[in-house]
Order: structure tokens, then C-alpha cells, then sequence
């Protein structure tokens, strides 16, 4: 029993710290979007079979880890983005990839197998937060990180 005890513990533990959760400012993730966005449809397996979806094919985005540094978050097919309204309490999920910027919106999937495509407007963003399962990330330099606040000015 102890060692079934032990197991689980361990699994509990790596899942716990290879979660990760990272912020981006409002401004911030719209001008990346914009910059680097290159939507296309993609093809995803599901276990019914193939699905299409748009995709911003996005392969990295600049935001804030837990600790308050700018990282490069490499983003996964599981990373998701939650998007907190200022005017209710609806939250805007989606996976990362399916987040689209298109006249002054949000566009993204709940799901690609259904579907479920959520809006919301960017002047009603409260806050943005990205968590990946297991993140891939790289701290931005002295110089990268003095040119994106310039560059936020």
C-alpha cells in the first residue's frame, strides 16, 4: 500500500510543478497577434478522426512567468488561454493555437473536436493568463527585455 501510496504522490507532484502559468498584458498579446499571426487551417487527429480549425501558428509568445520574468513560452497543442471579462464573470477559454485577432476580437476553440467558438472584444479584456502542461520556455535577454518595454512605451 505504501508503494501504490508512493506512485500516486509522485504523479501528483510532477503534474503540480510541471504546470505552469504565465500573464501577458492586454496590449501585449494583441500587437504579437498582430505581428505574428498567420492563420491557416490545420488538420487535428481526434479519436473520431480528423477535424479542421483556424490557427494562428504562433510558435512562441513573450508573457510573464509565476516569478515575474519575461519568458518566451514555446506553446504546446494543450497550452490554453483564459481571458477574464471586465464587464461579467464570463472567462474566455481556448486552446492557445485557435486564438485568432480579427476586427478588434478574440476568436477561439473550447474544443476542436465540437467546436464551441467563444468571442470576446478586446476593450472588455480584464486580464490574460496562459497554462501549459508541461511548458517550454526561455528567459529573455537584458536587451530583448529593454526593447519590448521600449517598445510598450
Amino acid at each position: 500500500m505504501k508503494k501504490y501510496s508512493l506512485i500516486v504522490l509522485s504523479i501528483i507532484s510532477f503534474l503540480l510543478e510541471g504546470c505552469g502559468s504565465y500573464t501577458i498584458t492586454k496590449g501585449s498579446f494583441i500587437d504579437q497577434l498582430e505581428k505574428h499571426q498567420d492563420v491557416e487551417e490545420v488538420l487535428h487527429w481526434t479519436p473520431i478522426g480528423y477535424s479542421k480549425y483556424p490557427s494562428n501558428r504562433m510558435g512562441k509568445v513573450i508573457c510573464k512567468n509565476s516569478d515575474g520574468k519575461y519568458v518566451y513560452l514555446y506553446p504546446d497543442k494543450n497550452t490554453t488561454v483564459k481571458i477574464f471579462s471586465k464587464s461579467n464573470e464570463d472567462v474566455f477559454n481556448a486552446y492557445f493555437d485557435t486564438v485568432i485577432y480579427k476586427d478588434h476580437k478574440l476568436y477561439g476553440l473550447q474544443s476542436r473536436i465540437i467546436g464551441g467558438v467563444q468571442e470576446i472584444l478586446v476593450v472588455d479584456i480584464d486580464k490574460i493568463e496562459f497554462h501549459a502542461e508541461l511548458p517550454n520556455t526561455e528567459e529573455l535577454s537584458q536587451d530583448e527585455i529593454k526593447q519590448l518595454i521600449e517598445n510598450q512605451e
